[in-house]
């Protein structure tokens, strides 16, 4: 998928009933949707695309949120990644790495840090191909222990691409206001 879960019950799923094998594509955001005949069609492709694409948006905010391992939060980024913020652009994994790394040490994000981002107005844009965008607002809280406030909130122009591993974003637009 576009990023790792455990997968176990679903392919016991699948094992009992095989029917089920297109669902399991679309829970776990592959790279392309199927059904048991091998016949992909445009609107379950669109579907499958959509849901992959809104399942890495979320894992990305939960993983800075409280991932533990920021590896498995790389891998939702493709190795040449833009994360364009007002205040600093980061590019490429070891950039990306640094300033996640920075958030963490300063209490920003990650776990411990009672921040939360909070997502919402996703639009997706996927036609089938290889690259899709997506737009979504946002809302980043903090103090989320005691009395939680809005610290910013903005827009995330996304741009995604295809691999063999699923959905990864290649360039993350960030609005605030």
């Amino acid at each position: 998928g576009s990023c790792p879960r455990d997968r176990s019950a679903v392919d016991g799923a699948v094992a009992r009933w095989p029917q089920v094998g297109a669902a399991r594509w679309l829970v776990f955001g592959q790279t392309r949707a199927f059904d048991p005949g091998g016949h992909v069609d445009a609107m379950t492709q669109g579907i499958a695309d959509d849901l992959a694409i809104r399942n890495t948006i979320a894992r990305i905010a939960h993983l800075s949120d409280h991932g533990d391992d920021l590896a498995v939060y790389l891998e939702c980024f493709t190795d040449d990644a833009e994360w364009n913020f007002p205040i600093g652009a980061r590019k490429g994994h070891a950039d990306i790495l640094a300033g996640a790394i920075d958030r963490r040490a300063s209490g920003t994000t990650g776990p411990g840090s009672n921040a939360r981002h909070i997502l919402s107005t996703i639009d997706v844009r996927a036609d089938g191909g290889d690259t899709a965008t997506s737009d979504s607002y946002f809302v980043f809280l903090v103090e989320t222990n005691v009395a939680p406030r809005i610290f910013n909130c903005g827009h995330y122009a996304d741009t995604w691409v295809r691999t063999s591993k699923g959905w990864k974003l290649r360039v993350r637009d960030i609005v605030l206001g």
